[in-house]
């Protein structure tokens, strides 16, 4: 895929693959992390995509994800 043209129905599909597989694991009757199951991933995914990093590859910019940090006082004047 690569562009945002015709992005939209591939985020709308994974969107909606993310959403089924958090209610299969949670049996449909279960509460469910919404964060953990999809907020989380959906973004990381669709830069993946957009950057064209192989499905191999994306476990690795999913664990990197969490490393990226803003530094003490940068951006404390918008809080």
């Amino acid at each position: 895929m690569g562009t945002s043209s015709g992005l939209r129905p591939w985020v709308e599909a994974l969107a909606g693959r993310l959403v089924d597989e958090l209610l299969e694991r949670s049996g449909g009757s279960q509460p469910v992390d919404l964060l953990a199951g999809v907020a989380e991933q959906l973004p990381v995914a669709v830069t993946a995509e957009l950057l064209g990093v192989p499905d191999a590859d994306r476990p690795l910019l999913r664990a990197a994800d969490g490393l990226a940090a803003v530094p003490d006082g940068v951006g404390s004047s918008y809080r």
